[in-house]
């Protein structure tokens, strides 16, 4: 980190267009992680962007032109509004060091603002360095979070009862074996463990097929 700058500054910079909370709805595809090791959070957010309505009630107050937002987060054991502004950590080239800008023109702050917000009630974005996916829903929703195993025949009862089907999510190990085309960077990466969110599932007879969303 090199610094901090206004979201709505860098923003301009970059795409000579004004920051805005949301461009349209909440996609997965805006979420892209940076520097810091909140991959559970971010694969948290992603999950979310399947039912727009709870997500964007995250957002209770937006003042995009002053920078400054309010985010309802269940935080030990009640709801609470967490206010943040748009100052953010930029590395030395003047773009974030942690979740960058989404959206088709690289304009929204949601994700941004909901990471500051948690790392705010956390106590530092220091503090968001490694977790679990469901922990990061239930401090998200204030649902009640659970693990589900795949192994032995737990996995084919899981989808033989539908529960598959329903809004899940995964805290994924990735055995890497032959993947010659994958970039030694990315190689090293899949390799470790790492999160990812279940968007979709399809049963072949012979063998299953996932949409997951991993977060590098």
């Amino acid at each position: 980190v090199a610094g901090w700058e206004r979201a709505s500054v860098f923003i301009k910079k970059n795409s000579r267009k004004p920051a805005v909370l949301f461009e349209g709805g909440a996609d997965p595809a805006d979420i892209k992680q940076g520097g810091l090791g909140d991959c559970w959070f971010l694969s948290s957010l992603s999950v979310l962007c399947l039912d727009q309505d709870r997500l964007k009630k995250l957002f209770i107050a937006a003042d995009e032109a002053k920078g400054i937002y309010t985010v309802r987060l269940f935080i030990n054991g009640r709801f609470q509004s967490i206010t943040v502004d748009d100052y953010l950590p930029v590395r030395k080239d003047g773009h974030p060091a942690f979740s960058q800008p989404g959206g088709p023109k690289g304009t929204e702050v949601w994700v941004m603002m909901a990471e500051k917000a948690y790392a705010k009630a956390a106590g530092s974005f220091e503090a968001m360095e490694g977790g679990f996916v469901q922990d990061g829903l239930v401090d998200l929703t204030g649902g009640i979070g659970t693990r589900l195993s795949f192994e032995g025949g737990a996995g084919q009862k899981l989808y033989d009862d539908k529960i598959v089907g329903i809004l899940m999510f995964l805290r994924c190990y990735v055995v890497m074996r032959n993947f010659r085309d994958v970039s030694p960077v990315y190689r090293e990466r899949m390799a470790m463990l790492h999160n990812g969110s279940l968007f979709r599932t399809g049963n072949l007879g012979f063998n299953w097929l996932f949409a997951i969303k991993f977060f590098f």
